[in-house]
């Protein structure tokens, strides 16, 4: 495939957004789709779409048949409910498929679809935003550091200030309702407790969360031994105890559409400072710290996505499913998050 092409995008927030922008200046056909018609018609007519539908996940590629989508890019959180029914609709109609997801529920579905995705000739390219792919830029670098390197420790801060969608709020409160997680000896286990940081013990605490991170690098690198920290102030703690209910509050619609008018989003971009540290640790006891830092989450996902797009139309994108990491080379990856 070459030049020009069709694109479904199935959200309507500030990434279809952006990333809707750019795919009409590059002259592609676009169809928005969500399940709130306001929002998808506001979207559409803001990026100047050829189309619009309002559809569930699991109904948007049948309903764009007209269209003749041959990419679907999902920017609509929480992605452990949209990304499951859309990879399985895109694969089962021969379309390729892209999202920003950093939930294992949305990872697994993506790495569950791989043999249908060989058949059907067509690449699913998960975790096109920040978190994925910074924590594989980290642990690439890290590893070549340390290439017998059995362990590997991330540590996720987030600085500046926020404006995130309620499908993003939402996506958070699911990763907090799970309870903290790792991965050891290639298998999910419970980790019961944080972690103080030396030198702060009164203003903050690392709490080892599965997020899509850890999934991913299980599957793109063969780390056996993964704990993904998320850097929390004290006084948030009991966050983790009423993320349960908070997570299922959420999933009810109503509940989402109330916090969604609670909160518009902001005129003026939001000023993010994400920074990840990596520790990579061999059998032998040598480590290996590698940390990077990057503006504007959202921003980093759009050009992700686009990127990922431009493999596709390229034909340079493998049939199966692939990471960032195993999408771009160390050099394209490095670029795009700078």
């Amino acid at each position: 495939m070459q030049g020009s092409c069709s694109v479904l995008i199935y959200g309507s927030g500030r990434l279809a957004r952006l990333v809707g922008v750019e795919c009409v200046r590059l002259g592609h056909v676009v169809t928005l789709a969500g399940r709130h018609r306001g929002r998808v018609q506001a979207c559409a007519n803001e990026v100047g779409a050829d189309g619009f539908l309002v559809a569930t996940p699991a109904d948007a590629v049948s309903a764009a048949s007209q269209f003749v989508p041959i990419v679907v890019i999902n920017t609509a959180g929480p992605y452990a409910e949209t990304a499951p029914p859309l990879i399985d609709a895109a694969t089962g109609a021969g379309i390729h498929y892209l999202d920003a997801a950093n939930e294992p529920r949305a990872l697994d579905a993506a790495f569950a679809a791989h043999d249908k995705a060989l058949s059907a000739g067509v690449s699913i390219l998960p975790g096109l935003g920040f978190g994925v792919a910074v924590a594989e830029a980290v642990a690439v670098e890290a590893l070549h550091q340390c290439p017998t390197a059995t362990e590997l420790r991330l540590v996720f801060t987030a600085g500046g200030s926020s404006s995130s969608s309620p499908g993003g709020r939402a996506s958070a409160m699911t990763l907090l309702a799970a309870g903290p997680m790792m991965i050891r000896d290639g298998r999910r286990t419970r980790a019961w407790r944080g972690v103080r940081r030396h030198g702060s013990l009164r203003r903050e605490y690392l709490v080892p969360l599965l997020s899509g991170d850890p999934v991913a690098l299980q599957h793109s690198l063969a780390i056996p031994n993964i704990t993904a920290f998320f850097r929390l102030p004290l006084a948030s703690l009991p966050i983790l105890l009423v993320a349960p209910l908070a997570s299922w509050v959420l999933r009810v619609p109503w509940f989402r559409r109330q916090l969604s008018r609670a909160r518009k989003p902001s005129a003026v971009a939001p000023v993010t400072v994400r920074t990840v540290q990596g520790v990579a640790t061999s059998p032998d006891g040598r480590c290996v710290q590698v940390s990077r830092s990057a503006r504007g989450g959202v921003e980093v996902a759009a050009r992700l996505l686009l990127a990922g797009l431009r493999v596709i139309i390229s034909g340079a994108a493998q049939p199966g499913v692939r990471t960032p990491h195993q999408t771009f080379t160390t050099r394209e990856l490095q670029r795009l998050l700078d």
